[in-house]
C-alpha cells in the first residue's frame, strides 16, 4: 500500500498518476466519517474470481484438477 499527500479542492480529490492509471474507469464506493475517507473499487464477482485464480494457479496441479473433476462427476451422478 502506498501513501501520498494530496489536497481536496472544491470537493475534488486528485489521485497520484500511478493510482490514477490503475483506477481509471472504475466504479467506486466512497465511505466517510468525520476523520477519514475510504475509496473502494466495485468489482464484479468474476473480476475477483479471475484475480484469485491468477494468484492461486501456481498451487493447482494437474493431479488436483483430475481429483476435482472425479469428485464433481461423483456428485453429479
Amino acid at each position: 500500500m502506498d501513501a501520498t499527500v494530496t489536497k481536496i479542492k472544491d470537493g475534488t480529490i486528485t489521485l497520484p498518476r500511478q493510482v490514477s492509471k490503475s483506477w481509471s474507469n472504475k466504479d467506486v464506493l466512497i465511505f466517510s466519517d468525520d476523520s477519514r475517507v475510504i475509496i473502494e473499487p466495485i468489482e464484479s464477482e468474476w473480476e475477483q474470481f479471475e484475480k484469485n485464480a491468477e494468484n492461486a494457479k501456481q498451487d493447482i496441479s494437474l493431479e488436483l484438477i483430475d481429483e476435482a473433476v472425479q469428485w464433481a462427476k461423483k456428485k453429479r451422478s
